[in-house]
This record gives C-alpha cells, structure tokens and sequence, in this order.
C-alpha cells in the first residue's frame, strides 16, 4: 500500500509539468541571446564544463573513506565538484585573471586530487556502478529500488529546468525577468559576477560601493562567473550554475532522510512539504478566483506564500531561498552533503569522513554563513551529547577553515539588535496567530510532535535544537534587514518538515485491515488516518504549489532591462577600464549595474543598507547630486573617483539627471536611444 501510494503521489506532482520531456529542450532554446557570442558551441562548451566538475567532485567523494550508495556518491559529488573546482579556479582567477588559465587551474589541480582519491579505488568504483544498474532494474516496490528517488529527481528537475529556463527572456523592448525574485535579487548577483568576469576584481572590492571590501558571500556569483569563459553570457552562466546544484537539491534531501528514517514515503513528504511550504495563501487564492474566475490559474495574478500586504512574508522556499537566494542553494546542499557524510561515518566513528564533512562544511564560510553557523553550532551541541572526541575532526576544519573565510567578508557594521517578535508587532497580529497564518499547520504539528511525541525518539531528539533557530530569530534581528531572519527560520522549518513527515507516513504504513468485504472498526480509523494525512499535506503545500505554478508560467514574466540599456552596458565592458567607477540611477533593474562589470558609487539602496555598509547613504546622496550636476557634484566626482556616468530615462524621471550639466563639464562617450554616457575627465 505504501508503495501504490507514494507512486500515484509521485504521479499527481509530474502531472503538474506539462511537457517534462521537452523541458530540457526548452531550458536550452529559451535562455537569452540579446548579448554576443556564438550561442551554441557556448552552451555547450559550459555543459562540458559543468559534466567534468560532476565527474571530479564524484571522483573526490571516495577520498571520505566512507562506504557511500551510487546515488549518494554522485549528488554529493556534484557539490564537492563546485565547492572544489570554484576554489582552485579562484586560486588562478587571483594569478591570471578570468580566463582559460584560471579555469585549467581549477580543472588540472581537482582532477589530480580526483585521480589520487580514485587510486585504488577502482574495483569499489565498479561494484558501485553495477549496484547503481542492478537496483534500477528492481521493481518499485522494492526497498532498494532506484526507481522511486529517480522518478522524484526527474519531475523535479523537469520543474527547475522550466523555473531556470524563464529567468531571462528575451522582448521586443528588452529583457523580461522570469519571476519576482530574479527581477529583484538576480540584478545584484549579476553585478557580484560580472566584477569577476568582466571586472577583473582579484582586489575583492565591492562592485555596488566602490572602495569597500566585498562583504557578501560570493562564491555562488563567482562560480556563476566560470561560464562566461567557456561561451555563456553572464545570465546564463547565473543560470547554468544555479540549475545545477538545484537538480542535485532533491536527491540530496531524499537522501537525507532516507539515511536518517530508511522511509521512501517520509522522504517523499518531506520533500512536498519543505520545498511547496506556505502559510495560509490558499484563502486569498480562493478569494481571487471567486473575484475574478478559475481562468487565474494560467496566469496567476501574485504569489500566495508571500503576501507582504496581507502580512504574510515567510515566502515558500523555492521561491526565496532555493532560486533567487543562489547562496542558500549552495548552503543548503553543502549542509546536506555534510549530514549525510557524517551519517555515514558515525556507525564507525570513522575520522576521515568526520574531516571530509569539516572541510565541506568550513567551505561554506564564503557561500553561505548561516550554513557555516548551523553546522558549528549543531556539532559543538552533537559532540557535548555524544562524548566522543572524533567530532573535533568534524568542528576543528570547520572552524579553522570557514571561520577565516567568514571573517574575511563580514559586514563593516553590526546591526544585531533585539526584535521581540520579530515581524508580527509591525503587523499588528498576536504572535500565535502571525505564525499560524505565515507557516500553516507546520507550527502546531511541530509543536505536537516535539511535546507528545508520535514520532522516533531519534527524530525527536535529533530536531529539538533545530528549535533554538526558531526561537533566536523571533528575539534578535541579525541583518539590517529584520526580513533575512527568515535564513535562520528555514533550518526550523526543515527540521518541522522532517518530523511531520515522519508523523503523516504512519497513516500508511501502522496500519491492519480485516476482510475487505466487512471493514473492521480499526480499518475504518486507518482510512480517516489516511484522508487526514492528505488533507494536511495538501493544506500545508497549496501556497508553495501554486507559487511554484506561477515561476513555470511566462505570461508572469516582469520588465527588466531595454536594449539600449543593454548596449550600453556592453559599450563600457568593451571600452573603459576594468576599475572604472561610474554612476547611474540607484535602481535594482538597471543593465549598466548588472552586466557592465564595473563597480559603482551606489548600487541599489536596499543592496548597499542590507550589506551593512555605514555609508550607504551618503553614497546614496552623492550619486543623485553627481546626476543632477548640483553644486556638490563636481567634489563628489573628485571624492569617489567617478569615471563615467550614466543617465537614462529613470535617472532623468526620479533623480533630475542634468544632461544639460554633463555635456558642458564632461565628454559624450557613448549614445543609444534614451541612454547617454558621458565620460568625466581624463585620467592622471
């Protein structure tokens, strides 16, 4: 029974996607081609690349002297890949600049430590091979079926690849952006990136706040950064690199739980219910079909996780965190790779695979902190627990390792603050009740289960710390931006998912049935189980699905950039110097701050405040007095070291752009359409 259900469940999501044969195809005609290059051999060229990072980092996985599954070694393999190759090709980027030798850099150094890993090796490497064949031959009702775990990562790479493949679309007018994260935080990770590619910042100086160091965790964007060489545009290499660690996010978390409950059916769950999450959305959209009819559902009209005028902002995790947010992608498969290492090396207390997860997770001090702050934290809590000094070998390389790393980009300000509540008091809803219309039923279950029970202890105990991150972010701001506390939330809401998962599945599986002709009383309560499991499933991911419905719809799309914007943008990577400094209006949807590569005055306000850059505003201020040419401008554009600004349509609409000032104290450098830059003065 518990395999018919997980199958017809499996069914009912891939028939959501419509075409996944076709997606891949679609991923590849769809990406943008309004920058230059030979397109084809480009994207190809970048799928070889991203092939041989896959084939180092599986190679990597048998230097963790741990005894891993096929599926296992090639998912955690992909993320040591990345984590691998961007490091040493940052270790070339540095010596050469972006270009084939820091990409051979990276390629000849891990594949040497992949052959080293391998040595020895080879007949493990096999068995696992022929394991790998044989379990995909088995029928699905078996346990160790391949079968199951390839279905799941095949819709679900069929949904990412249609999301990723509408990120950047090409108009008539210009570029349209795929979904309201991209349009929002893609803008910036696209200049992050271009600094690299096209900036040459090898000094890591902030390309949004000329002059400050870069305090971002920017490997996700360097990374992205690697395709431009092999042919990609800068968006597709955003996209590329961002598609291939979200493939390997399903395997990775089924895995997890796999190795954790040894339930196909918990895993599945688990994987609806923490990527489809949201609160109670499912009102609003039933409100908006009753006010304007079901024909909404093929183009809907907002997203229903995230709400802000309805105050409703702990956003589904697709959206915020796995595809907009690029460094909680590479976090979070870092941690689960960590987590499953660590699973596997614990029966045995074996050091090298505890070292191996202390290295991977020390990595993540320049990807993602909140990762590195949870692995530390969660081992320092499991080594008190268990006594047993081989988990110094798991926290000693992560914190030698990633402690540095995160240091080295630490925002200059500190703006850690107590918020009591964190956003339900500006909402003007009791906490309870905020909560229980953001996360749904999530709270209350989780709450259940961590109390009374109804799940393995081991599950109990292993996400009741998970609880101090749900707790520490409803007391204290750890961003300028109190909104960023949802990373810390994600963790809870992971651990919430896990257990809950656990919960629903026994309605399935802890049950006995009489003769079918005459149901006996406790076959009766194992259906009212059953419908009860799936009415809470699909309570709890309506929001989410339907938000992940609208990221697969085109017709959602949001204007981005024009061409003239673009070609402007191209006109200074082509002609001005790789340090330039310009100015431009402080706006997140901007082709001169995205792609040009290269640093500005101020970049968007709500980039340069959230980075916890104490000058924000005064950067803020002096850019718009450099546009509009007031009395001030020229002291700015000595004070700064201004090269080019740039004025266009919005920098004349909503910052009194003076051309008028620029033509008489600068020189006309480029003009397209609406866009003019002008060049300040020679330089000395």
């Amino acid at each position: 029974m518990t395999d018919r259900v997980m199958v017809a469940m499996l069914l009912a999501v891939m028939s959501r996607v419509q075409s996944s044969r076709t997606q891949v195809t679609r991923f590849y005609h769809a990406l943008p081609r309004h920058l230059s290059g030979h397109y084809g051999a480009g994207m190809l060229l970048s799928l070889l690349f991203a092939a041989a990072i896959v084939a180092i980092g599986c190679g990597l996985t048998y230097g963790a002297g741990v005894r891993l599954r096929f599926e296992e070694r090639l998912a955690i393999g992909t993320v040591v890949g990345v984590f691998a190759v961007s490091f040493l090709t940052f270790v070339g980027f540095e010596v050469f600049g972006m270009g084939w030798a820091a990409i051979a850099t990276g390629l000849a150094g891990t594949s040497a430590m992949a052959a080293l890993a391998v040595r020895g090796q080879r007949s493990l490497l096999r068995a696992d091979v022929r394991s790998a064949a044989r379990r995909l031959r088995l029928r699905s009702a078996r346990p160790s079926s391949l079968r199951p775990l390839l279905i799941v990562t095949v819709a679900a790479g069929a949904v990412a690849t249609r999301i990723m493949s509408l990120s950047y679309q090409a108009t008539s007018r210009g570029v349209s952006a795929g979904s309201l994260a991209v349009w929002g935080d893609w803008s910036a990770h696209l200049a992050y990136a271009g600094s690299f590619a096209f900036g040459d910042n090898r000094s890591l100086r902030s390309p949004i706040a000329s002059g400050h160091s870069f305090s971002y965790h920017f490997l996700a964007d360097f990374f992205g950064a690697m395709f431009t060489v092999t042919g990609a545009t800068l968006q597709q290499g955003l996209v590329i690199s961002a598609w291939l660690l979200a493939m390997v996010f399903t395997p990775l978390l089924w895995l997890v739980v796999m190795r954790l409950t040894r339930s196909r059916l918990t895993a599945f769950l688990t994987l609806l219910l923490f990527t489809l999450s949201g609160g109670v959305g499912l009102w609003y959209f039933a409100e908006d079909v009753s006010r304007n009819g079901w024909h909404i559902v093929t183009s809907l009209p907002r997203t229903y996780a995230r709400i802000p005028e309805a105050h409703l902002w702990v956003d589904n995790t697709i959206s915020a965190s796995l595809y907009a947010q690029r460094s909680t992608l590479f976090g979070l498969c870092a941690g689960f790779c960590a987590l499953v290492i660590l699973l596997a090396a614990r029966p045995s207390w074996s050091t090298r695979g505890f070292a191996f997860a202390g290295v991977l997770m020390g990595a993540t001090g320049i990807a993602h902190a909140q990762t590195l702050l949870a692995g530390i934290a969660l081992g320092g809590l499991a080594f008190l627990v268990d006594r047993r000094r081989t988990w110094l070998w798991f926290l000693i390389p992560a914190i030698v390792i990633g402690g540095p790393l995160a240091y080295s980009i630490a925002p200059e300000t500190n703006h850690v603050r107590w918020l009591v509540g964190w956003m339900a008091p500006q909402s003007n809803q009791s906490w309870p009740w905020f909560w229980l219309r953001n996360v749904g039923l999530l709270l209350p279950l989780f709450v259940g289960i961590a109390l009374f029970g109804g799940v393995p202890k081991r599950l109990r105990r292993l996400t009741a710390p998970l609880w101090l991150f749900f707790i520490a972010a409803n007391l204290i701001a750890f961003h300028p931006s109190e909104w960023n506390n949802t990373k810390y939330f994600l963790i809870w809401q992971l651990g919430g998912c896990l257990v809950i998962a656990a919960l629903l599945s026994t309605a399935f599986t802890e049950h006995r049935r009489g003769d079918p002709a005459r149901p006996t009383r406790r076959a009766w309560r194992s259906y009212v189980a059953q419908f009860a499991a799936v009415l809470c499933v699909l309570l709890m991911i309506s929001a989410g699905a339907l938000d992940a419905l609208r990221s697969m719809q085109r017709s959602t799309a949001i204007a981005w950039v024009e061409h003239d914007d673009v070609a402007a943008a191209e006109w200074l990577r082509e002609h001005s110097a790789t340090d330039a400094v310009i100015v431009y209006g402080y706006d997140n949807n901007s082709a001169v701050a995205a792609l040009s590569g290269r640093r500005a005055v101020s970049g968007y306000p709500g980039w340069t405040y959230d980075l916890g850059l104490s000058d924000w505003y005064v950067r803020q201020t002096a850019s718009q007095q450099i546009l509009a040419g007031t009395p001030d401008a020229a002291a700015n554009v000595a004070r700064f070291g201004v090269d080019y600004v740039v004025i266009g349509p919005k920098e004349r609409i909503y910052d009194s752009a003076s051309d008028a000032y620029w033509t008489a104290h600068g020189t006309v450098a480029f003009i397209a359409g609406a866009y003019t830059i002008y060049r300040t003065a020679p330089r000395r």
